[in-house]
């Protein structure tokens, strides 16, 4: 996937305006042929891709900001130009590349430590609620429920 992002100087309507008026000027100019790269090297604000002509590399829509990858998740056609996309970055002009399926061994480490998080979760509330049963301590506020 690669893409362009520019960001908003401030948070002022006027400023969104510009900077999605900016960014929709961009994405005229390449859907008419310039170069999604050499637009990318000159007008990204991301400094980890606009140098790589807006290359992100193989990415995992989990680790994106989730509007932003629900919006990339739709995209199916490779070379496939999004509309803009705004995201907690600021706003975007994707290329899409296409998909690759991930291995098990590459999100093995992710699945067990989401499924001991969850687990860790579900004993903390058994503990606090066995805790409250062992305790000696009253409450005796006029009106409190014990819940």
């Amino acid at each position: 996937m690669k893409h362009i992002l520019i960001r908003p100087k401030g948070k002022s309507l006027a400023e969104e305006k510009r900077v999605n008026d900016e960014i929709k000027n961009l994405r005229r100019r390449i859907a008419g042929g310039e170069s999604f790269e050499s637009m990318a090297m000159k007008y990204s604000e991301d400094p980890g891709s606009a140098s790589r002509g807006g290359d992100l590399g193989w990415v995992a829509l989990g680790e994106l900001d989730p509007y932003f990858a629900n919006e990339v998740y739709r995209m199916n056609q490779p070379g496939q130009l999004s509309g803009v996309i705004k995201s907690s970055f600021g706003y975007h002009i994707v290329k899409y590349l296409g998909r690759r399926p991930i291995t098990y061994d590459a999100v093995e480490d992710k699945i067990m430590n989401m499924l001991f998080q969850q687990k860790l979760a579900e004993q903390f509330v058994k503990w606090v609620a066995q805790r409250r049963k062992e305790s000696d301590v009253r409450i005796y506020l006029e009106g409190y429920v014990n819940g």
